[in-house]
């Protein structure tokens, strides 16, 4: 297993922007949509397919990997793209798996622990 997860910051407009989260796999903590890296697959592609798959969201990613080292379960580094979200879907393959979240950036800094909060505050600053 990689010490390294991949993930989006997805955010759904610029002018009043708010953020997607959803809920660890345990349903304990909130977090980015994010998952392991995989062979076959770029890590731009895996981040996409991560949103799709956890939060129901599609759209462009507007990025390069932004990378973060981070210190919760095993995940040790981050790497995360900005990605502009066209539509958020009602069914997704995740969707009874994981709660989804659409919040402003100071509701997404209540919901997110030390770590995150510290990579929300890095993307909001560089992006929005």
């Amino acid at each position: 297993m990689a010490d390294y997860q991949i993930g989006v910051f997805a955010v759904t407009s610029k002018d009043k922007p708010k953020i997607v989260l959803v809920t660890s796999r345990t349903g304990d903590r909130w977090i980015f949509p994010k998952g392991q890296p995989e062979k076959d697959r770029s890590k731009q592609k895996v981040a996409k397919d991560e949103a799709w798959e956890e939060a129901g969201l599609s759209g462009t990613i507007k990025s390069s990997p932004n990378e973060f080292k981070v210190s919760y379960g095993t995940t040790k580094n981050l790497i995360i793209y900005y990605m502009k979200v066209d539509k958020i879907h009602d069914s997704y393959p995740e969707s009874k798996e994981r709660k989804r979240t659409i919040v402003s950036i100071e509701e997404a800094e209540e919901l997110l622990e030390k770590d995150l909060r510290k990579v929300l505050k890095a993307m909001a600053k560089k992006y929005l």
